[in-house]
């Protein structure tokens, strides 16, 4: 496991590198640490499942770069567009159905996955670089509270840390309040979790 700093030039590229070969990286995004892997690789996937003692069976959210991404990954409608231009880049998660089976290692039995685009120039930058969507997943053991820093995090998870292959240390991540996840593959919007985007917010739209 290496520790590289976030401000370290070469940090995206050894990200991508980590993710390309299958392999975990604990990274800061703009709500919390997260795991992060390629959403297209269902060993990768398994793993952070085993890291956070999660069933197998539950999906995790993933990380798209941008509205062309998402796109390229998921069935959008003109409610999903709406909420793309109001909310996103930001704390807001979208349940869409997901193309042509791509991302069948985390999508529900249903086909749907949620789809992130985060308020973090880093993370866009990883994903956009990498041209996939990654796993983003809190970094904590499923129902701790995730630390707010690395050492937190690699603390808490303990011995399973030996299947992270890099660590991306972005210092302290105070908002911690998760993204608000919204169900829109039928157009209306049915909010699942709501977080750091409230339901008043989102009122106009529903």
């Amino acid at each position: 496991m290496k520790t590289v700093s976030i401000k370290n030039k070469n940090v995206v590229q050894e990200a991508c590198e980590v993710l390309n070969v299958g392999s975990v990286i604990l990274y800061p995004t703009d709500t919390v640490y997260g795991l992060g892997a390629d959403t297209t690789n269902k060993d990768a996937v398994e793993k952070i499942a085993y890291i956070k003692g999660r069933e197998s069976e539950k999906t995790f959210l993933v990380m798209v770069s941008d509205l062309e991404m998402l796109k390229e990954y998921a069935h959008m409608n003109a409610t999903a567009e709406k909420l793309v231009q109001e909310f996103l880049p930001g704390a807001l998660t979208l349940i869409l159905k997901a193309k042509g089976g791509k991302l069948s290692s985390v999508a529900k039995e249903d086909g749907s996955v949620g789809f992130r685009i985060p308020d973090n120039q880093f993370c866009r930058d990883i994903t956009k670089h990498f041209k996939k969507p990654i796993v983003s997943t809190s970094a904590n053991v499923s129902g701790l509270p995730t630390p707010e820093n690395t050492q937190g995090v690699l603390e808490q998870l303990k011995e399973n840390v030996n299947e992270i292959s890099l660590v991306i240390d972005g210092g302290p991540v105070t908002k911690n309040t998760p993204s608000t996840i919204v169900d829109v593959r039928d157009e209306k919007i049915k909010i699942i979790r709501e977080g750091a985007v409230s339901k008043d917010l989102l009122r106009p739209f529903l």
